[in-house]
């Protein structure tokens, strides 16, 4: 009895720990919401966004969490490690790539990624075209209820990681306002 006691009990803890969608949230949780669950370091708050300082991996990362109409609808992590080397920030891109794999299995798209890259890259051509935001590396996942995304980039020639968790029922509408957004003005 004790041992089904036991087992039920665990599956009600995998259940519960499956069903998170980023950080210790779940898509659809209020401003409120988030601010009671979240433990880091408070950094800013705007009406559609919440801040924190913290770290993911072993890398210092800026926390954001994006809200429509109220509704957790997007989570980031912002990591910008400071590295003498561009090629040192590709280094960064495939550790987190490897722990998402091995945490969300194989990408669904891995646009012009190559474990070889930094072997091939002696003159570190790679990372200075990144750096000059010829070009960028991204990795995708379609999860059950999230899109993520892994994005090396620059702008400027300041490098950025950022981890991109999107709630599959909101990926159009996130994508159309960042559209308005950008288009505003023109």
């Amino acid at each position: 009895m004790k041992k089904i006691i036991l087992i039920i009990f665990l599956l009600i803890i995998l259940q519960i720990l499956s069903a998170i969608d980023f950080r210790d949230c779940n898509w659809g949780f209020s401003m409120r919401k988030v601010r009671q669950t979240e433990k880091a370091e408070f950094f800013a708050e705007t009406e559609e966004f919440l801040v924190y300082r913290d770290s993911v991996a072993t890398f210092e990362a800026t926390v954001i969490y994006y809200f429509i109409d109220d509704s957790l609808v997007e989570g980031i992590y912002l990591i910008e490690p400071e590295h003498l080397l561009f090629n040192d920030y590709i280094c960064d891109f495939f550790t987190l790539r490897e722990l998402l794999i091995r945490k969300y299995d194989e990408p669904l798209d891995d646009t012009d990624v190559s474990e070889y890259m930094l072997e091939e890259d002696l003159d570190n051509k790679i990372g200075k075209a990144i750096a000059k935001g010829e070009k960028s590396l991204q990795c995708k996942w379609r999860l059950e209820k999230s899109f993520l995304a892994l994005t090396l980039d620059s702008t400027d020639f300041k490098m950025e990681i950022r981890i991109l968790y999107m709630d599959n029922n909101f990926v159009d509408e996130i994508l159309r306002i960042q559209d308005e957004k950008e288009l505003k003005g023109l």
